[in-house]
């Protein structure tokens, strides 16, 4: 078993992707996914290597400040730069034990995928991590409630990103395979994005001298 940090990131509404997609359509957008992983990979300038299972994709670090801050450049990157290209991120970072190899498993990766599957939002939220506090700014980390589908209103570390304005966001939510001309669109569609403008508000609040370690107003 390795010990470190751990990353899962999933592309949300991949189902409608595929059932609304010619092939040709859906090897296109399929593309744009693994282009978009690889990038992230280079940004991060570390030697991850993220393993991909359809629109799930598995990222390991080594133990310390290097190999967590070459996942919070990995999310970030996912985050910023897939939603310009209507790819909609949700992840987790966790850190403990694995395995890594054909077969990848261990508890850092079931509290990633626990974590991960948790989130209602566009984000990437993180468990308690040895380094987090070296990335707390504008730049890394903000504590933050990050809103869960169940169970209790608990403060996390989340990876800051650029969210942008409704307006975008529901463009970028909204495009074609995500949607369908005439669709009529879920109160999950319009939770998550909420969720998601509710952290890019409380983002736009915060300057970067302050304590971003510390939750500084509601999130309700």
């Amino acid at each position: 078993m390795e010990q470190g940090y751990f990353f899962i990131g999933d592309v949300l509404g991949f189902k409608n992707i595929v059932n609304n997609s010619k092939d040709s359509q859906l090897d296109g957008k399929v593309e744009t996914w693994l282009n978009l992983v690889d990038e992230a990979t280079d940004y991060s300038k570390s030697r991850i290597k993220p393993q991909l299972i359809s629109d799930t994709v598995f990222c390991k670090a080594i133990e310390g400040r290097a190999g967590l801050q070459s996942l919070i450049s990995f999310a970030r990157y996912l985050l910023d730069n897939g939603l310009k290209r209507s790819i909609l991120v949700r992840g987790a970072i966790t850190y403990g034990s694995y395995q890594w190899g054909r077969l990848t498993y261990g508890k850092a990766v079931i509290s990633a995928h626990e974590l991960e599957m948790a989130q209602d939002w566009i984000g990437v939220t993180c468990n308690q991590l040895p380094d987090a506090k070296h990335f707390w700014g504008e730049n890394g980390l903000v504590c933050y409630p990050p809103p869960l589908k169940t169970g209790p209103i608990t403060l996390h570390p989340c990876v800051v990103w650029d969210v942008p304005d409704e307006r975008t966001l529901i463009s970028a939510s909204t495009a074609f395979p995500l949607t369908t001309a005439g669709e009529q669109l879920q109160n999950s569609w319009r939770s998550r994005l909420r969720n998601t403008c509710d952290f890019g508000r409380y983002l736009n609040q915060l300057s970067p001298g302050d304590d971003w370690s510390t939750f500084r107003g509601s999130a309700l």
